[in-house]
């Protein structure tokens, strides 16, 4: 078996995620690998000492699902191109949470992604999604720079 057999690529449709796709399209190609394409989206909730509205909420997320499955499609349409036919999953929640939840549930073999290139202070502030995934998942992440 493969560490390309089954590769999940998380994507947030940045130009990174873009640059990290054209990998992903040379490893599919050379592997022939299962492939799985993953967004998420976290739908913000106010803190404020006002009623907050559901439909306000539902409006939102109905507005960031739509943006989740267009950033979907927009890879849907590059990976056919190629001759690369994946399967595609839009989730609201927490990123590095999903991925890792996703990467074991799928068995997934290897995770491609893009990093965010923050800087050193703010990714020791923040964190980020990539850094979590290497530091928390059970196969093996490559990050594209």
């Amino acid at each position: 078996m493969s560490t390309f057999d089954c590769i999940l690529f998380p994507t947030d449709g940045s130009k990174q995620s873009k640059r990290t796709l054209e990998s992903l399209i040379e490893l599919a190609k050379q592997f022939k690998s299962k492939v799985f394409v993953l967004n998420t989206f976290e739908v913000p909730v106010p803190i404020t000492n006002y009623e907050f509205s559901s439909d306000l909420y539902l409006s939102v997320e109905a507005v960031l699902s739509k943006n989740s499955k267009d950033v979907l499609d927009e890879v849907k349409e590059s990976l056919e191109k190629e001759g690369i036919y994946a399967k595609y999953i839009s989730l609201a929640g927490d990123s590095s949470s999903i991925i890792i939840e996703k990467s074991k549930e799928l068995e997934i073999t290897m995770i491609l992604m893009g990093s965010r290139g923050l800087g050193t202070i703010k990714s020791l502030m923040m964190g980020s999604v990539s850094n979590y995934v290497l530091h928390h998942s059970s196969c093996p992440v490559m990050i594209i720079h």
